[in-house]
């Protein structure tokens, strides 16, 4: 264990093992987003079953998971920095599985809000370990590309959680789609207990001259300081919004005014989120380690001016010197 940051050559390749690490990190996220996507799914069956309305359905599936997600996520950030990373993650994996198959058992709004903040709480883990635990792993240039693969478990998780709670849904109800789907998340704890390793805690440039411990506020009064990440944040923020309505509400539509079959609902949802997502954010990933190397900047290489983007589009655009070409030249 005391190797592994020296393991790392000058070029920049990953330390030992870095690479299965990576691999049971894509499956935890994996398993966090097909866990997530699985009440989408059946939303009209437990709305019906438990009697709830579709603003309860949004509350439960929605505010009730997202905002403990979000603050119990700062104070998980900030116990991944003093901890050891891969029993936080074993337990949130173990958490948010368990939660998954009680939600199976919910009789009401209250006990299926209480298991959704659960299964929000156990997979706020799951984002700050993975980046924690990459930037370990891999040197700033490869370090883009490493995180476009780990987020792309994200649309594939998407994918196959719509797809298997539709199936799993239609032939055996809700209630037992949840209980299956939980109790598969253990077979991951037990892998992960048997097989991952804590890699050491390596220090760039970047950190190098910031003191060892510092508060909560201090720490999230640097961020807001950093260029760019405020920006970021928004970016993001909005982006997350598109991205959290449709796995909720776009089966529910299909079902109601298209009277799509539950079991080909998933079919129909995933692939298209998935496809998009995956070779975007492996794109991206590619784009960026190239950037990084070629400006030789961990940070300014990942910016790209939207300008820059629109005459990239505009040399392959088939509308060449109509749209895309006018805004360049204006």
């Amino acid at each position: 264990m005391a190797t592994l940051v020296e393991e790392r050559d000058s070029t920049g390749a990953p330390i030992r093992g870095a690479g299965y690490s990576l691999f049971l990190l894509f499956l935890a996220n994996f398993l966090n987003m097909a866990d997530r996507a699985l009440l989408g799914i059946v939303v009209d069956p437990v709305k019906l079953d438990l009697g709830l309305t579709d603003t309860e359905m949004s509350l439960v599936s929605g505010t009730a998971f997202v905002l403990f997600n979000l603050i119990v996520g700062v104070f998980i950030a900030r116990w991944v920095d003093h901890s050891n990373r891969k029993k936080i993650l074993v337990l949130g994996v173990a958490l948010w599985s368990g939660a998954t198959a009680l939600t199976g058992l919910a009789q009401g709004f209250w006990s299926l809000g209480l298991f959704r903040i659960l299964v929000g709480v156990g997979e706020a883990t799951a984002f700050p370990v993975a980046i924690s635990m990459i930037s370990d792993l891999f040197a700033a240039p490869r370090r883009p590309r490493a995180i476009s693969n780990f987020q792309a478990s994200t649309f594939v998780g998407l994918v196959v959680g719509s797809i298997l709670a539709g199936v799993l849904a239609a032939a055996h109800g809700w209630r037992a789609m949840f209980l299956i789907c939980g109790l598969a998340g253990f077979v991951l704890v037990t892998l992960l207990l048997a097989t991952m390793r804590e890699p050491k805690r390596a220090q760039d440039h970047a950190s190098a001259d910031l003191p060892p411990e510092i508060s909560l506020v201090r720490a999230i009064i640097l961020l807001l300081r950093l260029r760019g990440f405020i920006s970021l944040s928004l970016g993001m923020a909005f982006g997350g919004m598109a991205v959290a309505v449709l796995p909720i509400w776009a089966p529910a539509f299909l079902l109601r005014s298209h009277d799509v079959p539950l079991a080909a609902v998933g079919a129909l949802i995933g692939p298209a989120v998935g496809l998009g997502g995956i070779s975007g954010t492996i794109f991206a990933g590619m784009l960026a380690s190239y950037l990084v190397r070629k400006r030789k900047s961990d940070v300014q290489g990942l910016l790209v001016r939207p300008a820059r983007v629109e005459v990239w589009l505009s040399r392959w655009c088939p509308l060449r010197g109509s749209f895309v070409g006018h805004s360049v030249s204006a």
